[in-house]
């Protein structure tokens, strides 16, 4: 399946070739490494549509992995690229966003309204953790992967943040705000336009 979407690609022949040997050699390390552990019972690529979070803010995505145990479940979020540290995940270093940490937020504020919307499967999602899942070996060959408990807390801060950019969006208030990175190309673009 890998080499036929990457053949099916319009990738230079030369990157094709070395994403080719690339994903192989990470594919047959990974499957190596955790085939005799995988879950049987799963969903892979979940879509969600239309989750209404607030009047003007309809919430979609699609989930990479979803592993039933238990009542409960687990959301795996795949990722490529060098793996990163938990604290380097959740944005408490100088040089990481917390953006991966932020999707499995989102993901469970998907899988608790899908819950609540729909009484056919009322608590058939209910999120026990989330899964960053790094697919790429780092030097030593060894995979990496972080799993995390998200908390009220944490789907409670990011439904807030939501609403406040949403709301930033539609009054246009977002035009006069600018990040700290003194290199930003939208912050430059920004002043070029007024």
């Amino acid at each position: 399946s890998f080499k036929r979407n990457l053949n099916n690609s319009i990738l230079p022949s030369n990157d094709l070739k070395e994403l080719l040997e690339k994903g192989e050699k990470a594919l047959d390390g990974y499957y190596d490494t955790y085939h005799k552990s995988w879950h049987q019972n799963i969903l892979t690529e979940f879509r969600i549509n239309g989750i209404v979070l607030d009047e003007n803010i309809v919430l979609t995505g699609v989930i990479d992995k979803i592993e039933f145990e238990g009542g409960m479940v687990n959301v795996v979020d795949y990722k490529t690229g060098k793996a990163k540290t938990r604290n380097e995940i959740m944005g408490k270093t100088k040089n990481s966003d917390g953006n991966y940490f932020r999707q499995l937020i989102f993901y469970k504020i998907l899988l608790d309204n899908l819950n609540q919307n729909s009484k056919s499967q009322l608590s058939k999602y209910n999120m026990r953790t989330g899964v960053i899942d790094f697919i790429e070996p780092d030097s030593k060959g060894n995979f990496h992967k972080e799993i995390f408990e998200i908390t009220q807390e944490d789907t409670d801060n990011l439904i807030k943040k939501i609403k406040e950019v949403a709301q930033e969006i539609l009054n246009l208030t977002f035009w006069d705000k600018t990040c700290d990175n003194k290199d930003c190309e939208f912050c430059f673009l920004r002043m070029l336009m007024k």
